[in-house]
C-alpha cells in the first residue's frame, strides 16, 4: 500500500520513526515542506483503534489457547500547508492517542495527486498513513462517483504484494460510500494472505473522507501454533476549515 494502496494497514500502533516511506514521489519543491504562517486547510478527525490476537498451540500434552486485546482513541489533525506543481500536497499531521499521555506523533511529508504518500520527517503510525492518501486530489475523486463504479489498485513493497478492489456502493446526498476489499501476501514461512475489509464515506465536493472503518485480519502458523490477529480502525471527521 504502501502509499497508494493505503500503506501499512497491518502495522500496529507502534510508530515508525524518521526516514521516508517505501514509495517516495519526487516533489518539484524543496526536500522539506515549507512552514506557512497558517495552513491552507486543517482537518481534524476523532480516531479509535482496537487490536486483538488469539493463538492455539498443540503439543504432546494437548491443545491450549489464549487471547489478548487492546483499545485506544484520540485525534488526528491534518494540515495542508502548500499545493505544489502537479497537485502535490505538502502536509503536516499530528496524531494524539490517550495512551501517549498528551505527546502526539507528528510528521511532515507529501501526498501526490494519485495518493502516493511520502513521509519525509517525524514520527507516525499506520493511522496517519491510512488516511493521508484520501485527502489527495485524485486518489478517489479521479473516478466516477456513481453506484457500481469500481477499480483495482495493486502494488509491491519488498516481497509483499498488495491488491485492493474499490467499489462505490451508495450515494447519500453529497456523500459517497466506498467499500474496499484487499489482500496482502508475502513470502514469509507460515504466513497466510492478510485480508482487509473497509468502508469509507467520502465527500467528493470537499475532496475529503468523512468517516470510515478499516479491518485487517492476519493469520500465521509455525506448525505448532496457529495465531490470528485483527486490527480495527475507525475515524470520524469533527472539524474542517474548508467548511467555514
Amino acid at each position: 500500500m504502501f502509499s497508494f494502496v493505503v500503506a501499512a494497514f497491518l502495522a500496529a500502533a507502534d510508530p515508525y520513526t524518521g526516514g521516508a516511506s517505501a514509495t517516495t514521489p519526487a516533489p518539484a519543491a524543496s526536500a522539506t515542506p515549507a512552514t506557512a504562517p497558517g495552513p491552507l486547510r486543517e482537518i481534524v478527525y476523532k480516531i479509535a483503534q482496537t487490536d486483538s490476537a488469539s493463538a492455539t498451540s498443540t503439543d504432546y500434552t494437548g491443545t491450549s489457547g489464549g487471547s489478548d486485546s487492546g483499545w485506544d482513541q484520540g485525534t488526528l489533525t491534518i494540515d495542508v500547508t502548500q499545493v505544489l506543481s502537479g497537485n502535490i500536497l505538502a502536509v503536516r499531521a499530528s496524531e494524539a492517542w490517550n495512551d501517549l499521555g498528551g505527546k502526539p506523533y507528528a510528521a511532515t511529508g507529501y501526498v501526490a495527486e494519485d495518493g502516493t504518500l511520502s513521509i519525509v520527517a517525524g514520527t507516525y503510525s499506520a493511522v496517519m498513513e491510512t488516511l493521508l492518501p484520501y485527502v489527495s486530489t485524485g486518489f478517489i475523486a479521479s473516478h466516477d462517483m456513481l453506484v457500481g463504479t469500481s477499480w483495482d489498485l495493486a502494488g509491491d513493497s519488498g516481497k509483499v504484494h498488495f491488491q485492493h478492489h474499490y467499489a462505490v456502493t451508495k450515494i447519500d446526498g453529497t456523500d459517497v460510500t466506498i467499500s474496499v476489499d484487499g489482500t496482502m501476501s508475502g513470502s514469509g514461512m507460515g504466513m497466510f494472505p492478510s485480508t482487509e475489509k473497509d468502508t469509507v464515506v467520502y465527500r467528493p465536493a470537499r475532496l475529503v473522507p468523512i468517516s470510515g472503518d478499516f479491518t485487517i485480519r492476519t493469520r500465521s502458523s509455525n506448525g505448532e501454533e496457529d495465531a490470528i490477529s485483527t486490527h480495527n480502525f475507525h475515524f470520524q471527521r469533527i472539524s474542517d476549515t474548508n467548511d467555514r
